[in-house]
């Protein structure tokens, strides 16, 4: 007999949330993101103020569970957040 709580949750789950940080212009600032799921292979993508964040000279990580920023500016203030999903669902 089939039983729902016999079915492992494969939707990604977030273990630890990036942390705020305060940073002043010429700083090196990292965010990070601890996730699972039952399921191998989650995809991560960065948000700054709704939009994607992309990697460039100063960004990289910006698919990955840590996103790193070099040499922060004003430019670079905003609201970061990160989507992680697998095939199975998205946090």
């Amino acid at each position: 007999e089939f039983d729902p709580q016999d079915v492992p949750s494969d939707t990604p789950v977030i273990l630890s949330h990036p942390v705020s940080v305060v940073a002043f212009p010429g700083d090196n600032i990292s965010f990070s993101v601890i996730a699972t799921s039952a399921t191998p292979g989650l995809l991560f993508q960065w948000k700054r103020d709704g939009a994607n964040v992309v990697d460039g000279p100063d960004i990289g990580g910006a698919m990955n569970d840590t996103l790193y920023l070099d040499e922060v500016s004003a430019a670079s203030a905003g609201s970061y957040r990160v989507r992680i999903w697998n095939d199975f669902g998205l946090t």
